[in-house]
């Protein structure tokens, strides 16, 4: 593309791309917290949670991960019936991105998927 244009520049960076949904419990001050909170879920019939006891979310209480929020929602209506406040969180995670900003006179046409394919997660957009 670079005999095409006036200018052009390569980058790369991070984009964020949502994963779905969790419902959790937020994050308790130590582990026995977290641990006396999945007791009461068990005694309040709640079967499907789970203590984590590492990493960025120590001492949270998942409650389900979902593809879809609807799901998710559904999830935490169960839960309040039950006297259990959830919240809902959207996970999501750092993927690479890659650019090309040229630029050409007003009156050219560049016909850039010639160049880079046709992949229908590649788009163009206008900047000054």
């Amino acid at each position: 593309m670079t005999p095409l244009t006036r200018r052009i520049q390569f980058r790369e960076g991070q984009l964020e791309r949502s994963r779905g949904w969790w419902v959790f419990l937020p994050t308790f001050s130590d582990r026995d917290s977290a641990l006396e909170s999945a007791r009461e879920l068990s005694a309040r019939g709640v079967k499907d949670y789970y203590v984590i006891t590492a990493g960025d979310q120590q001492n949270t209480v998942s409650l389900g991960l979902f593809r879809d929020r609807n799901n998710a929602e559904s999830r935490q209506r169960e839960l309040a019936a039950l006297g259990v406040q959830a919240e809902i969180g959207e996970r999501t995670e750092l993927d690479p991105g890659f650019w090309i900003d040229f630029a050409h006179s007003a009156d050219a046409t560049v016909d850039w998927r010639a160049y880079v394919g046709t992949d229908t997660a590649i788009q163009a957009r206008a900047i000054d």
